[in-house]
């Protein structure tokens, strides 16, 4: 099992990526904004947008399936988790609150392995 829980991302890398992509959605917002509405340039900046909060909602989601390792990475998701859900009215959508509870059976797992391996 601790091998297993070492194969887990960098929180970092992770957020590193959501904030790549929060500046890449916040592009094709103005991009959108700027277009004239019902030209060719608006319909692609719509698109892009579009995608651009598909990837971002990508992100927000490994970020909840993350299994943390430390407890700095632990404060990490966290905050980022209650700020999240924070901003959408108080709750996850369903695939970040999924992913959230997926993540728990390896939290505890990689815990108790990590506390065995104290004990040894």
């Amino acid at each position: 099992m601790t091998g297993e829980c070492n194969r887990t991302p960098s929180i970092y890398r992770l957020m590193a990526t959501y904030w790549d992509r929060y500046d890449i959605l916040a592009e094709a917002m103005w991009l959108s904004n700027r277009a004239s509405d019902e030209s060719a340039e608006h319909a692609a900046a719509l698109d892009a947008q579009w995608q651009a909060g598909n990837d971002m909602d990508e992100a927000i989601v490994q970020i909840c399936a993350f299994v943390p390792q430390k407890m700095e990475d632990a404060r990490i998701k966290a905050k980022f988790v209650a700020a999240i859900a924070e901003d959408k009215g108080g709750t996850l959508e369903a695939p970040e609150l999924a992913a959230l509870i997926q993540s728990l059976p390896n939290l505890i797992l990689c815990e108790y392995a990590r506390l065995e391996g104290v004990r040894s």
